[in-house]
């Protein structure tokens, strides 16, 4: 869901922030080897603020480059962490997780000029909050065939009612070097197939469906737009603020990746 579409939020954020060749996933823990980039231009940047995040740890296996910066021109804060596979081999995953970050960035920028354009008066950046925009990596799994990392995104406005947060997951294909889809990873031939995702989903959300899906339960859970992620022994399926009739909190259903042996792809499993 885009994030400009919601009311106005406000300015709370948490910013939710090993693997080695060998298959492994788990929670983020704190970041040491980084590297800053200013990933946007700063032109219209007034006293760029780029801060090290040199207490936190990276995971087996993985780079990271933080970027923390104050823009005064649109009152923002801004803190990311790209994460992305060492080998440099696999320098093309750095720059779709660089991509893919960058691209919420500017759009929530986007958003921000035109709501100042339209404001008869400005913010002044010393006494009102800040706008702000998080961007940290919550999950990661790595084997020889793939990456798959979640990213929780938030977006909160100064003076707003509530952050807006979102998943975004990055599922990337070692060998082609590109990412892959719902479609890619999955083999979804019957209905009975479609049950055994839709079968968990149900037992977990079907208090939403129930009203807002309209028999439709594959389109109501959006299983062809991307909103899964992978970990060690489980697929998660991701649920933005809003997505599935929530409000705004964040869901996810994990189901084990024995139940849906038979229709992952056998060049995955």
């Amino acid at each position: 869901m885009k994030f400009f579409l919601y009311p106005i939020l406000l300015p709370i954020l948490i910013g939710c922030i090993n693997s080695n060749t060998k298959p492994n996933q788990g929670k983020s823990k704190k970041i040491v080897e980084t590297r800053n980039y200013d990933t946007t231009k700063s032109a219209n940047t007034e006293q760029p603020q780029l801060n090290p995040q040199s207490t936190d740890v990276v995971p087996k296996g993985f780079s990271a480059d933080t970027l923390n910066r104050i823009e005064k021109l649109l009152n923002l804060n801004t803190s990311i962490v790209y994460l992305y596979l060492s080998d440099t081999s696999q320098i093309k995953l750095k720059y779709i997780v660089y991509k893919t970050i960058n691209a919420k960035l500017k759009e929530f920028k986007k958003e921000l000029s035109k709501t100042s354009k339209n404001e008869q008066n400005q913010l002044d950046s010393e006494y009102d909050l800040p706008n702000i925009f998080d961007a940290f990596y919550d999950s990661y799994y790595e084997d020889n065939k793939i990456v798959s990392i979640r990213y929780i995104i938030s977006f909160s406005y100064s003076g707003g009612v509530h952050p807006f947060t979102e998943y975004a997951s990055i599922n990337y294909d070692k060998e082609t070097q590109r990412l892959f889809s719902f479609k890619d990873y999955f083999n979804i031939q019957t209905p009975k197939d479609s049950l055994l995702i839709l079968a968990p989903l149900e037992k977990d959300f079907g208090e939403f469906s129930e009203v807002l899906a309209n028999r439709n339960l594959w389109d109501f859970y959006n299983l062809n737009d991307g909103n899964f992620s992978i970990q060690k022994d489980s697929i998660s399926f991701n649920f933005n603020d809003y997505a599935i009739g929530q409000g705004p909190s964040m869901l996810d259903c994990k189901i084990s990746k024995r139940e849906l042996k038979n229709i992952i792809k056998s060049n995955y499993w």
